[in-house]
């Protein structure tokens, strides 16, 4: 079973979203150059790699549900974490289990909004932290 976990980087605060996304994309790459030679034609280069990139979507139940892995909390109360780790200016940890990723990230873009009940989807964007 996928479950996908926000930590602080230092990891005193943790957050388990209660219902697992049916996509989670995670997109990583390598910088390439291209040169034009005279002998050769069109050459590649190989450059670094490109800092990797996960987002997916899904909700946060307004009311319990026996699908959700993280016993209830208010919906509200996983933007206000969301927004702490933003407003902070901190990087997180992201963890999904079950896909072997563990990775210190930047919550890139959280958007969201309400739909019909009380229910808040949402969509998150993360980008790598890599250090110098």
């Amino acid at each position: 079973m996928v479950k996908i976990y926000i930590n602080s980087e230092d990891m005193t605060a943790s957050l388990l979203l209660p219902v697992t996304p049916s996509e989670i994309t995670v997109t990583e790459g390598t910088n390439m150059r291209e040169y034009e030679t005279a002998n050769s034609g069109i050459i590649s280069l190989i450059g670094y790699n490109r800092l990797c990139e996960v987002s997916f979507s899904s909700f946060f139940p307004a009311n319990a549900r026996p699908f959700a892995v993280d016993g209830h909390r208010a919906a509200t109360d996983y933007i206000k974490t969301l927004e702490r780790f933003r407003e902070a200016r901190i990087p997180c940890r992201l963890i999904i289990v079950g896909l072997g990723f563990d990775k210190t990230m930047i919550l890139e873009s959280f958007e969201y909004s309400m739909r019909q009940g009380e229910d808040i989807y949402y969509s998150m964007n993360f980008k790598e932290k890599r250090d110098a």
